[in-house]
């Protein structure tokens, strides 16, 4: 609503005309004292809405996760980060070489860490997100929020 009063307002506070035009045949309509009054409204009550949201947020525990929402927020870009780490160490052959033509050396590159190890990690992050996901998803669909307008 916010945003198409903007445009309302963009499109309506000026206007353009030619010589010769009757002023108030194309003049759009627009009270600015109004248009002011119903902007100050909206963003009252956006942050209401935000407020509401973000007390929620921080007071509504996560079934099975014992963090709220704002933390599982936060916790959630981390396992995916973990995750896109894990996949590509797990799916690095464990030694391989490669070679340069400007050094004209062979070079050979080894894994420091256990490829396996890896992949048993990758596996338990990988399914620990999507619970973790799972659940968040399970919240936005069910939880209730009471805005004071």
């Amino acid at each position: 609503m916010k945003i198409n009063l903007e445009r309302y307002e963009n499109q309506s506070c000026t206007f353009s005309f030619t010589v010769g035009e009757d002023l108030e045949d194309i003049r759009p309509s627009y009270d600015y004292k109004e248009t002011q009054k119903r902007y100050m409204e909206l963003t009252q009550e956006i942050r209401k809405l935000r407020h509401t949201m973000n007390v929620f947020n921080t007071s509504t525990i996560v079934p099975g996760f014992n963090m709220t929402v704002d933390q599982m927020l936060c916790y959630l870009p981390q396992l995916r980060e973990r995750k896109q780490t894990l996949k590509k160490m797990k799916d690095k052959p464990i030694s391989g070489r490669s070679s340069s033509i400007l050094e004209g050396v062979v070079k050979y590159d080894y894994c420091n860490y256990s490829v396996q190890k890896a992949t048993e990690d990758y596996k338990k992050i990988a399914d620990e997100y999507a619970k973790a996901h799972t659940a968040l998803d399970l919240i936005n669909v069910t939880g209730e929020i009471e805005v004071d307008w």
